[in-house]
Formats: structure tokens, sequence, C-alpha cells
């Protein structure tokens, strides 16, 4: 039985052995170039240009006290798309006219200085040198657009001195170049109006069904303008992972992009209308070959944040009929679809149309019952009177309520009025100098507080106080020292009509606690109407002191003396508390020895 175990421990052993062996001969490996390497280029301005890597590595199986010569085997195997050279890197003409002919070319050869190893004193390992020709055709990424070190060749290396010839092992030899297309910039912009920087690794923040998202890519090819190397047919890809997103084009064609240039493409995706709350992955991928036949690529990885409200009525579109009024209309039809985005199902849904110039004010519905995810069309009929009108084009407010009164969006629709029976009839205003329009604007709050790292709203009012209907926008400005974006708003107003908006504004993370000042800024156009600055009361980061400093007057002083008074009186309110408990237990005993005395007096007397 022991004999059994022997035999069979030694045979484990053996296998053992021989897996490593087999190991050390065929796993070394030798690794050229890096990140930054340049490559070999045939098509450089000053013709084909050579370009080297070295590499320094310990040779392994050497025997102590030995010495003699390592040599590279005259043949070794190659891998596809690269062809091995012969020759000498002293032979630089000969080298410079095959690479121009075969970008794929490789040679590698001992660094002369290393040639002869003369002596291994007290090691099995030695350091050795070599170089290579870094090919033109090598690819900077893999199929993935992960930057990697390519396997070129495997080599034999060999020792000779005066016992002989031995084969030390087979060498896996390979090369890593630099990657010369990149993603420079990326920007997410959200509805045509919000825009956010995207990095690797970045989300896109505050997204809510039914939004539409235009990124904005520029792409750079960073090869040097003396080298002749454009890069080919590069290929735009946004990919996205599930099925709350919906990428309109998922790839889009850059064509060619010279040496040391850059171009410029949009592609763009939609956030489903029952999307679900949560993140969504989403790449950014970039490829394309160069004139040798190298690929190049890159790619950024962000996330899409959806975020869903507990209550959200959208106002998903709003039609008139007809769009055009004439002096034989005398009502107009209204539909309008609403959606439940919201993540309750509502039971007191509520819509209302107004405008005050048409002398319209109606609900449309109350109560209506709308779940999740439902839709809803709602028609109503408005009289009108255009006769009573002047020419022009005129501005519905529409409005969605949940709980009937809460607001939870509103759109503007227009019609335009043709009949001109009014206007023919009463004197055409004479043109007359424009008069400054004044307080369009109100803060609904002077201070607004924000904490670092959060989101925040600044409360607006706008009013039209103009003769005519005026579209305004609405923006933050002056608020870069304290937070990173801030939102921008749009609204129509008839004359006389007003409106309250919540502009939105992130503040950094990394926002010192205190207080700045922003502007809200009203502008038509191009004109700016108005602007009124307001308070950013940050909590935040507490602002950074250095060192700790002891003040012996002023205010420091009469602080610490009342915090010293009020140890002080808690002391002293302890010490009168248990004087009162401990004083009134002897008073009780006292009284109730003075009682039996006075029974034990009574008894005798």
């Amino acid at each position: 039985m022991n004999q059994k175990i022997v035999i069979l421990g030694a045979v484990i052993l053996f296998l053992f052995a021989l897996v490593f062996t087999t190991n050390a001969q065929t796993a070394n490996q030798i690794n050229f170039g890096g990140p930054n390497q340049e490559a070999s280029n045939p098509e450089d301005d000053d013709g084909a240009k050579i370009v080297t890597a070295t590499s320094t590595f310990s040779i392994p199986n050497l025997q102590a006290n030995t010495s003699g010569t390592v040599s590279i085997l005259g043949s070794f195997l190659v891998e596809p798309g690269f062809v091995a050279a012969t020759g000498s890197f002293s032979n630089t003409a000969s080298l410079e006219s095959q690479l121009a002919n075969t970008p794929g070319l490789f040679l590698i050869e001992m660094d002369p200085s290393n040639i002869i190893v003369n002596t291994f004193p007290t090691t099995l390992d030695s350091a050795v040198a070599l170089k290579v020709i870094v090919p033109a055709n090598l690819n900077a990424v893999d199929t993935n657009l992960e930057p990697k070190s390519f396997k070129v060749a495997v080599v034999t290396l060999q020792f000779t001195n005066s016992s002989g010839t031995t084969t030390l092992g087979l060498f896996d030899v390979f090369v890593q170049r630099e990657n010369n297309l990149e993603i420079q910039d990326a920007d997410a912009e959200i509805n045509g109006k919000e825009r956010q920087s995207i990095d690797d690794g970045d989300s896109i923040e505050n997204l809510k069904p039914g939004d539409v998202i235009d990124i904005e890519v520029e792409v750079e090819n960073n090869f040097p303008e003396d080298s002749n190397l454009e890069i080919r047919d590069v290929d735009l890809e946004l990919d996205c992972d599930g099925t709350d997103i919906d990428v309109e084009d998922e790839s889009a064609d850059l064509g060619d992009i010279t040496e040391d240039d850059s171009e410029t493409e949009t592609i763009k995706f939609d956030v489903e209308e029952d999307a679900e709350d949560g993140n969504v992955n989403c790449e950014l991928t970039v490829d394309g070959t160069d004139q040798n036949g190298a690929n190049f690529g890159d790619k950024i990885e962000f996330d899409a944040e959806i975020e869903r409200k507990n209550h959200d009525i959208q106002i998903k579109s709003a039609d008139l009929t007809p769009s055009t009024l004439t002096c034989d209309d005398n009502s107009i039809q209204l539909s309008v679809s609403l959606l439940n985005l919201g993540t309750s199902d509502e039971d007191e849904v509520a819509l209302e149309v107004s405008s005050k110039t048409l002398g319209i004010q109606q609900r449309i519905v109350s109560n209506l019952e709308l779940d999740e995810d439902d839709s809803d069309v709602e028609v109503a009929t408005l009289a009108v009177d255009p006769k009573k009108l002047k020419l022009g084009t005129y501005a519905l407010q529409l409005q969605s309520f949940y709980d009937n009164v809460k607001v939870s969006d509103s759109e503007i629709v227009q019609i335009e009025n043709t009949c001109d029976l009014l206007s023919s009839q009463e004197p055409q205003p004479q043109p007359g100098p424009t008069q400054p329009v004044v307080d369009s604007l109100t803060l609904e709050q002077e201070t607004v507080k924000f904490s670092a790292g959060g989101t925040g709203s600044v409360p607006v009012q706008v009013t039209n106080k103009e003769s005519m209907p005026v579209e305004y926008s609405i923006s933050l400005d002056n608020f870069e020292e304290f937070a990173e974006s801030a939102s921008m708003k749009s609204v129509f107003l008839n004359p006389g009509q007003s409106s309250t908006l919540f502009l939105n504004l992130k503040v950094k993370k990394d926002a010192t606690e205190g207080k700045y000042t922003a502007t809200v800024k009203l502008m038509k156009g191009n004109q700016i109407v108005e602007t009124k600055s307001f308070t950013a009361d940050v909590a935040g980061k507490a602002k950074s002191t250095s060192g700790t400093r002891v003040s012996l007057g002023g205010e420091g002083t009469s602080r610490i003396f009342w915090i010293i008074g009020d140890i002080i009186l808690i002391v002293i309110a302890v010490f009168f508390i248990r004087l009162i408990f401990t004083t009134g237990k002897k008073k009780k005993d006292k009284k109730m020895a003075d009682y039996e005395a006075e029974e034990e007096f009574k008894k005798n007397f």
C-alpha cells in the first residue's frame, strides 16, 4: 500500500515538473514599446521612416559561473501580417527601401553592446538587450477598442560557449504603439436647451421620459502634420443597453480625417415614454484605419440617468381646428393629448385653457382617471369672435393638473387671425419711440438655498408688459463660482399675461459654504430686456482655515467667558438639586422622630 502511494506521488511530481518545464520554455515574453510608442511610417514627408524600440529582459536557464554568447536563431516564427527582415540596423538605406514596400516589416536583433555576455557569476538569469522595428501596420487597439500590445513573432534564443550551443527557449515578442484616434470632446444637449459635457464614466442627469438628446462628438486624428497619415473610414457609433433608450441612427460616417485635424458629428437618441426610473449604460465608440492598414479607435462610457416624478401629467400635443381664423369663424376646436408619465395612478387629472386677449378661461376636464403610462385625448369647443380681434397671432395657454389643483405641465398653442374687419375700422397707430419695458421680471425669492453637489430651483415670474405677444428666454448668469450648470427656458406670452418658471441649477460638489451673487437674465431674441440679481446661500464644504487661533479679546473672549459661565451655572444647579433632595429627606426623618417622642410622652404622663 505504501509503495503504491510512493509511486503515485512520484508520477504526480513528474507531471508537475513536466508542466512547469514546458511553461518555462514557451511562456517567456519580451515586450517592446508602450502607449506613447511611435511606429515606423513609409508615408513620412522625409521618406520611409524607421522607428525602433528596445527591451531589456532576463534570460532563464543559464548555469552559474559560465560565459559565452547569447544569439537569436537565424529563422523565427512571424505572426500573420508581419514580414521578417534580415540584416543589420546599420544598413538603414536597405531597411528604408524594404519598409516603403512592406509596412509590416519586422526585424529583431541584439543590441551590439550586449551580443557577447562575458560572465554570469552567481545568478541563473542575466539581462540582455534587444531591438525591434515597430511595424507601420501594427494595430493600436483590439476589437474592443482597448489599447493593446500585439504579438508579432516568436524567436528562439541560443547560448554558445566552449561546451557547445544550448537552446534557451522560445520567446513571444509583443509590441505596443500609440493610439492616434481620439474622442476629443462630447456634449449632450437635452431638448435643444440644457447642455452637459460628457467624459468617460460621466452621467447625463435629470432625464425624463420623452426627452430628446443630441450628442455632439469631436473626433481628432493625432498624427503629426508631416506624417501624411490620414485615418480613413472613421465610424462613430452609439450603443445603449435595454429598451428605455431609442437611438435614431446608431452610427454616423465621419469619412477620412487628415493628420492633425478633427471632425464633428451629432448623434441623437430619445428616452422612451414608458422608460423606467434608473440608469441606462451607453457606449460611444469611434474607429478607423490609417494608410498602412493599422487600426485605431477610442470609446467613452456614460450613464443616462432617467428620473420619473411621482406626479407628471404631460401635455404631449395640442391641435387647433381651424389653425387660422377668418371672419366667418365663431369657434375653434381644441384637441389635447395627455400622458401620465408619473409613477402614481391618478384619479383627479384636470386640464385648463386660457387666453386673456381671446377672452377664454375654460376648464376642459376634471376628475379624469389616468393610470401610469396611460394617455387620453380631450376635445373642447371654444367660442371666439374674429371680427372683434385685430390681425395677428394669438396664444392660448394649456395647463394640466393633478389632484385637480396642482399644476403639472403647461404648453402654448397659437392661432392666427386673418379677419381684418376691426383693423380697417380703427385708425392705425403711428410708430413712435420705443419705451423701455421695466418690471417684466420678478424674483419670488431674493435668497435661494442650495446644497453642495445638489440641484436647486430659482422661481421667477415673467410678465409681458408690451402691446403684442412676445416669446421670452430666461437664463441664469454669473453662477460659475459655485455651480457647474444651469437651465434655460422660454415662454410665449400675450400682452398682460404672466407665467412662473423654475430655473434649475447644479451646484458643484466641492462648492465652499457661503453666500454668492448670481443673475437672472430675461431676453427677447438677442435683446436683453431685464436682469435681476439674487443671493445663493450654499451649505456645503466649510471654508478652510490655516491653523488654530485663540483670541484673548473681543468677540472670541466673550464667547469663551459665556461658555465658562454656562458650565458654572450647570454645576451650581446640580449642587442645589442634590441639596434640596437631601435636606427634604432629613426633615422628614426628624418629623417622624418627634412624632414618636410625643406619643411616648403622652403614655407616660
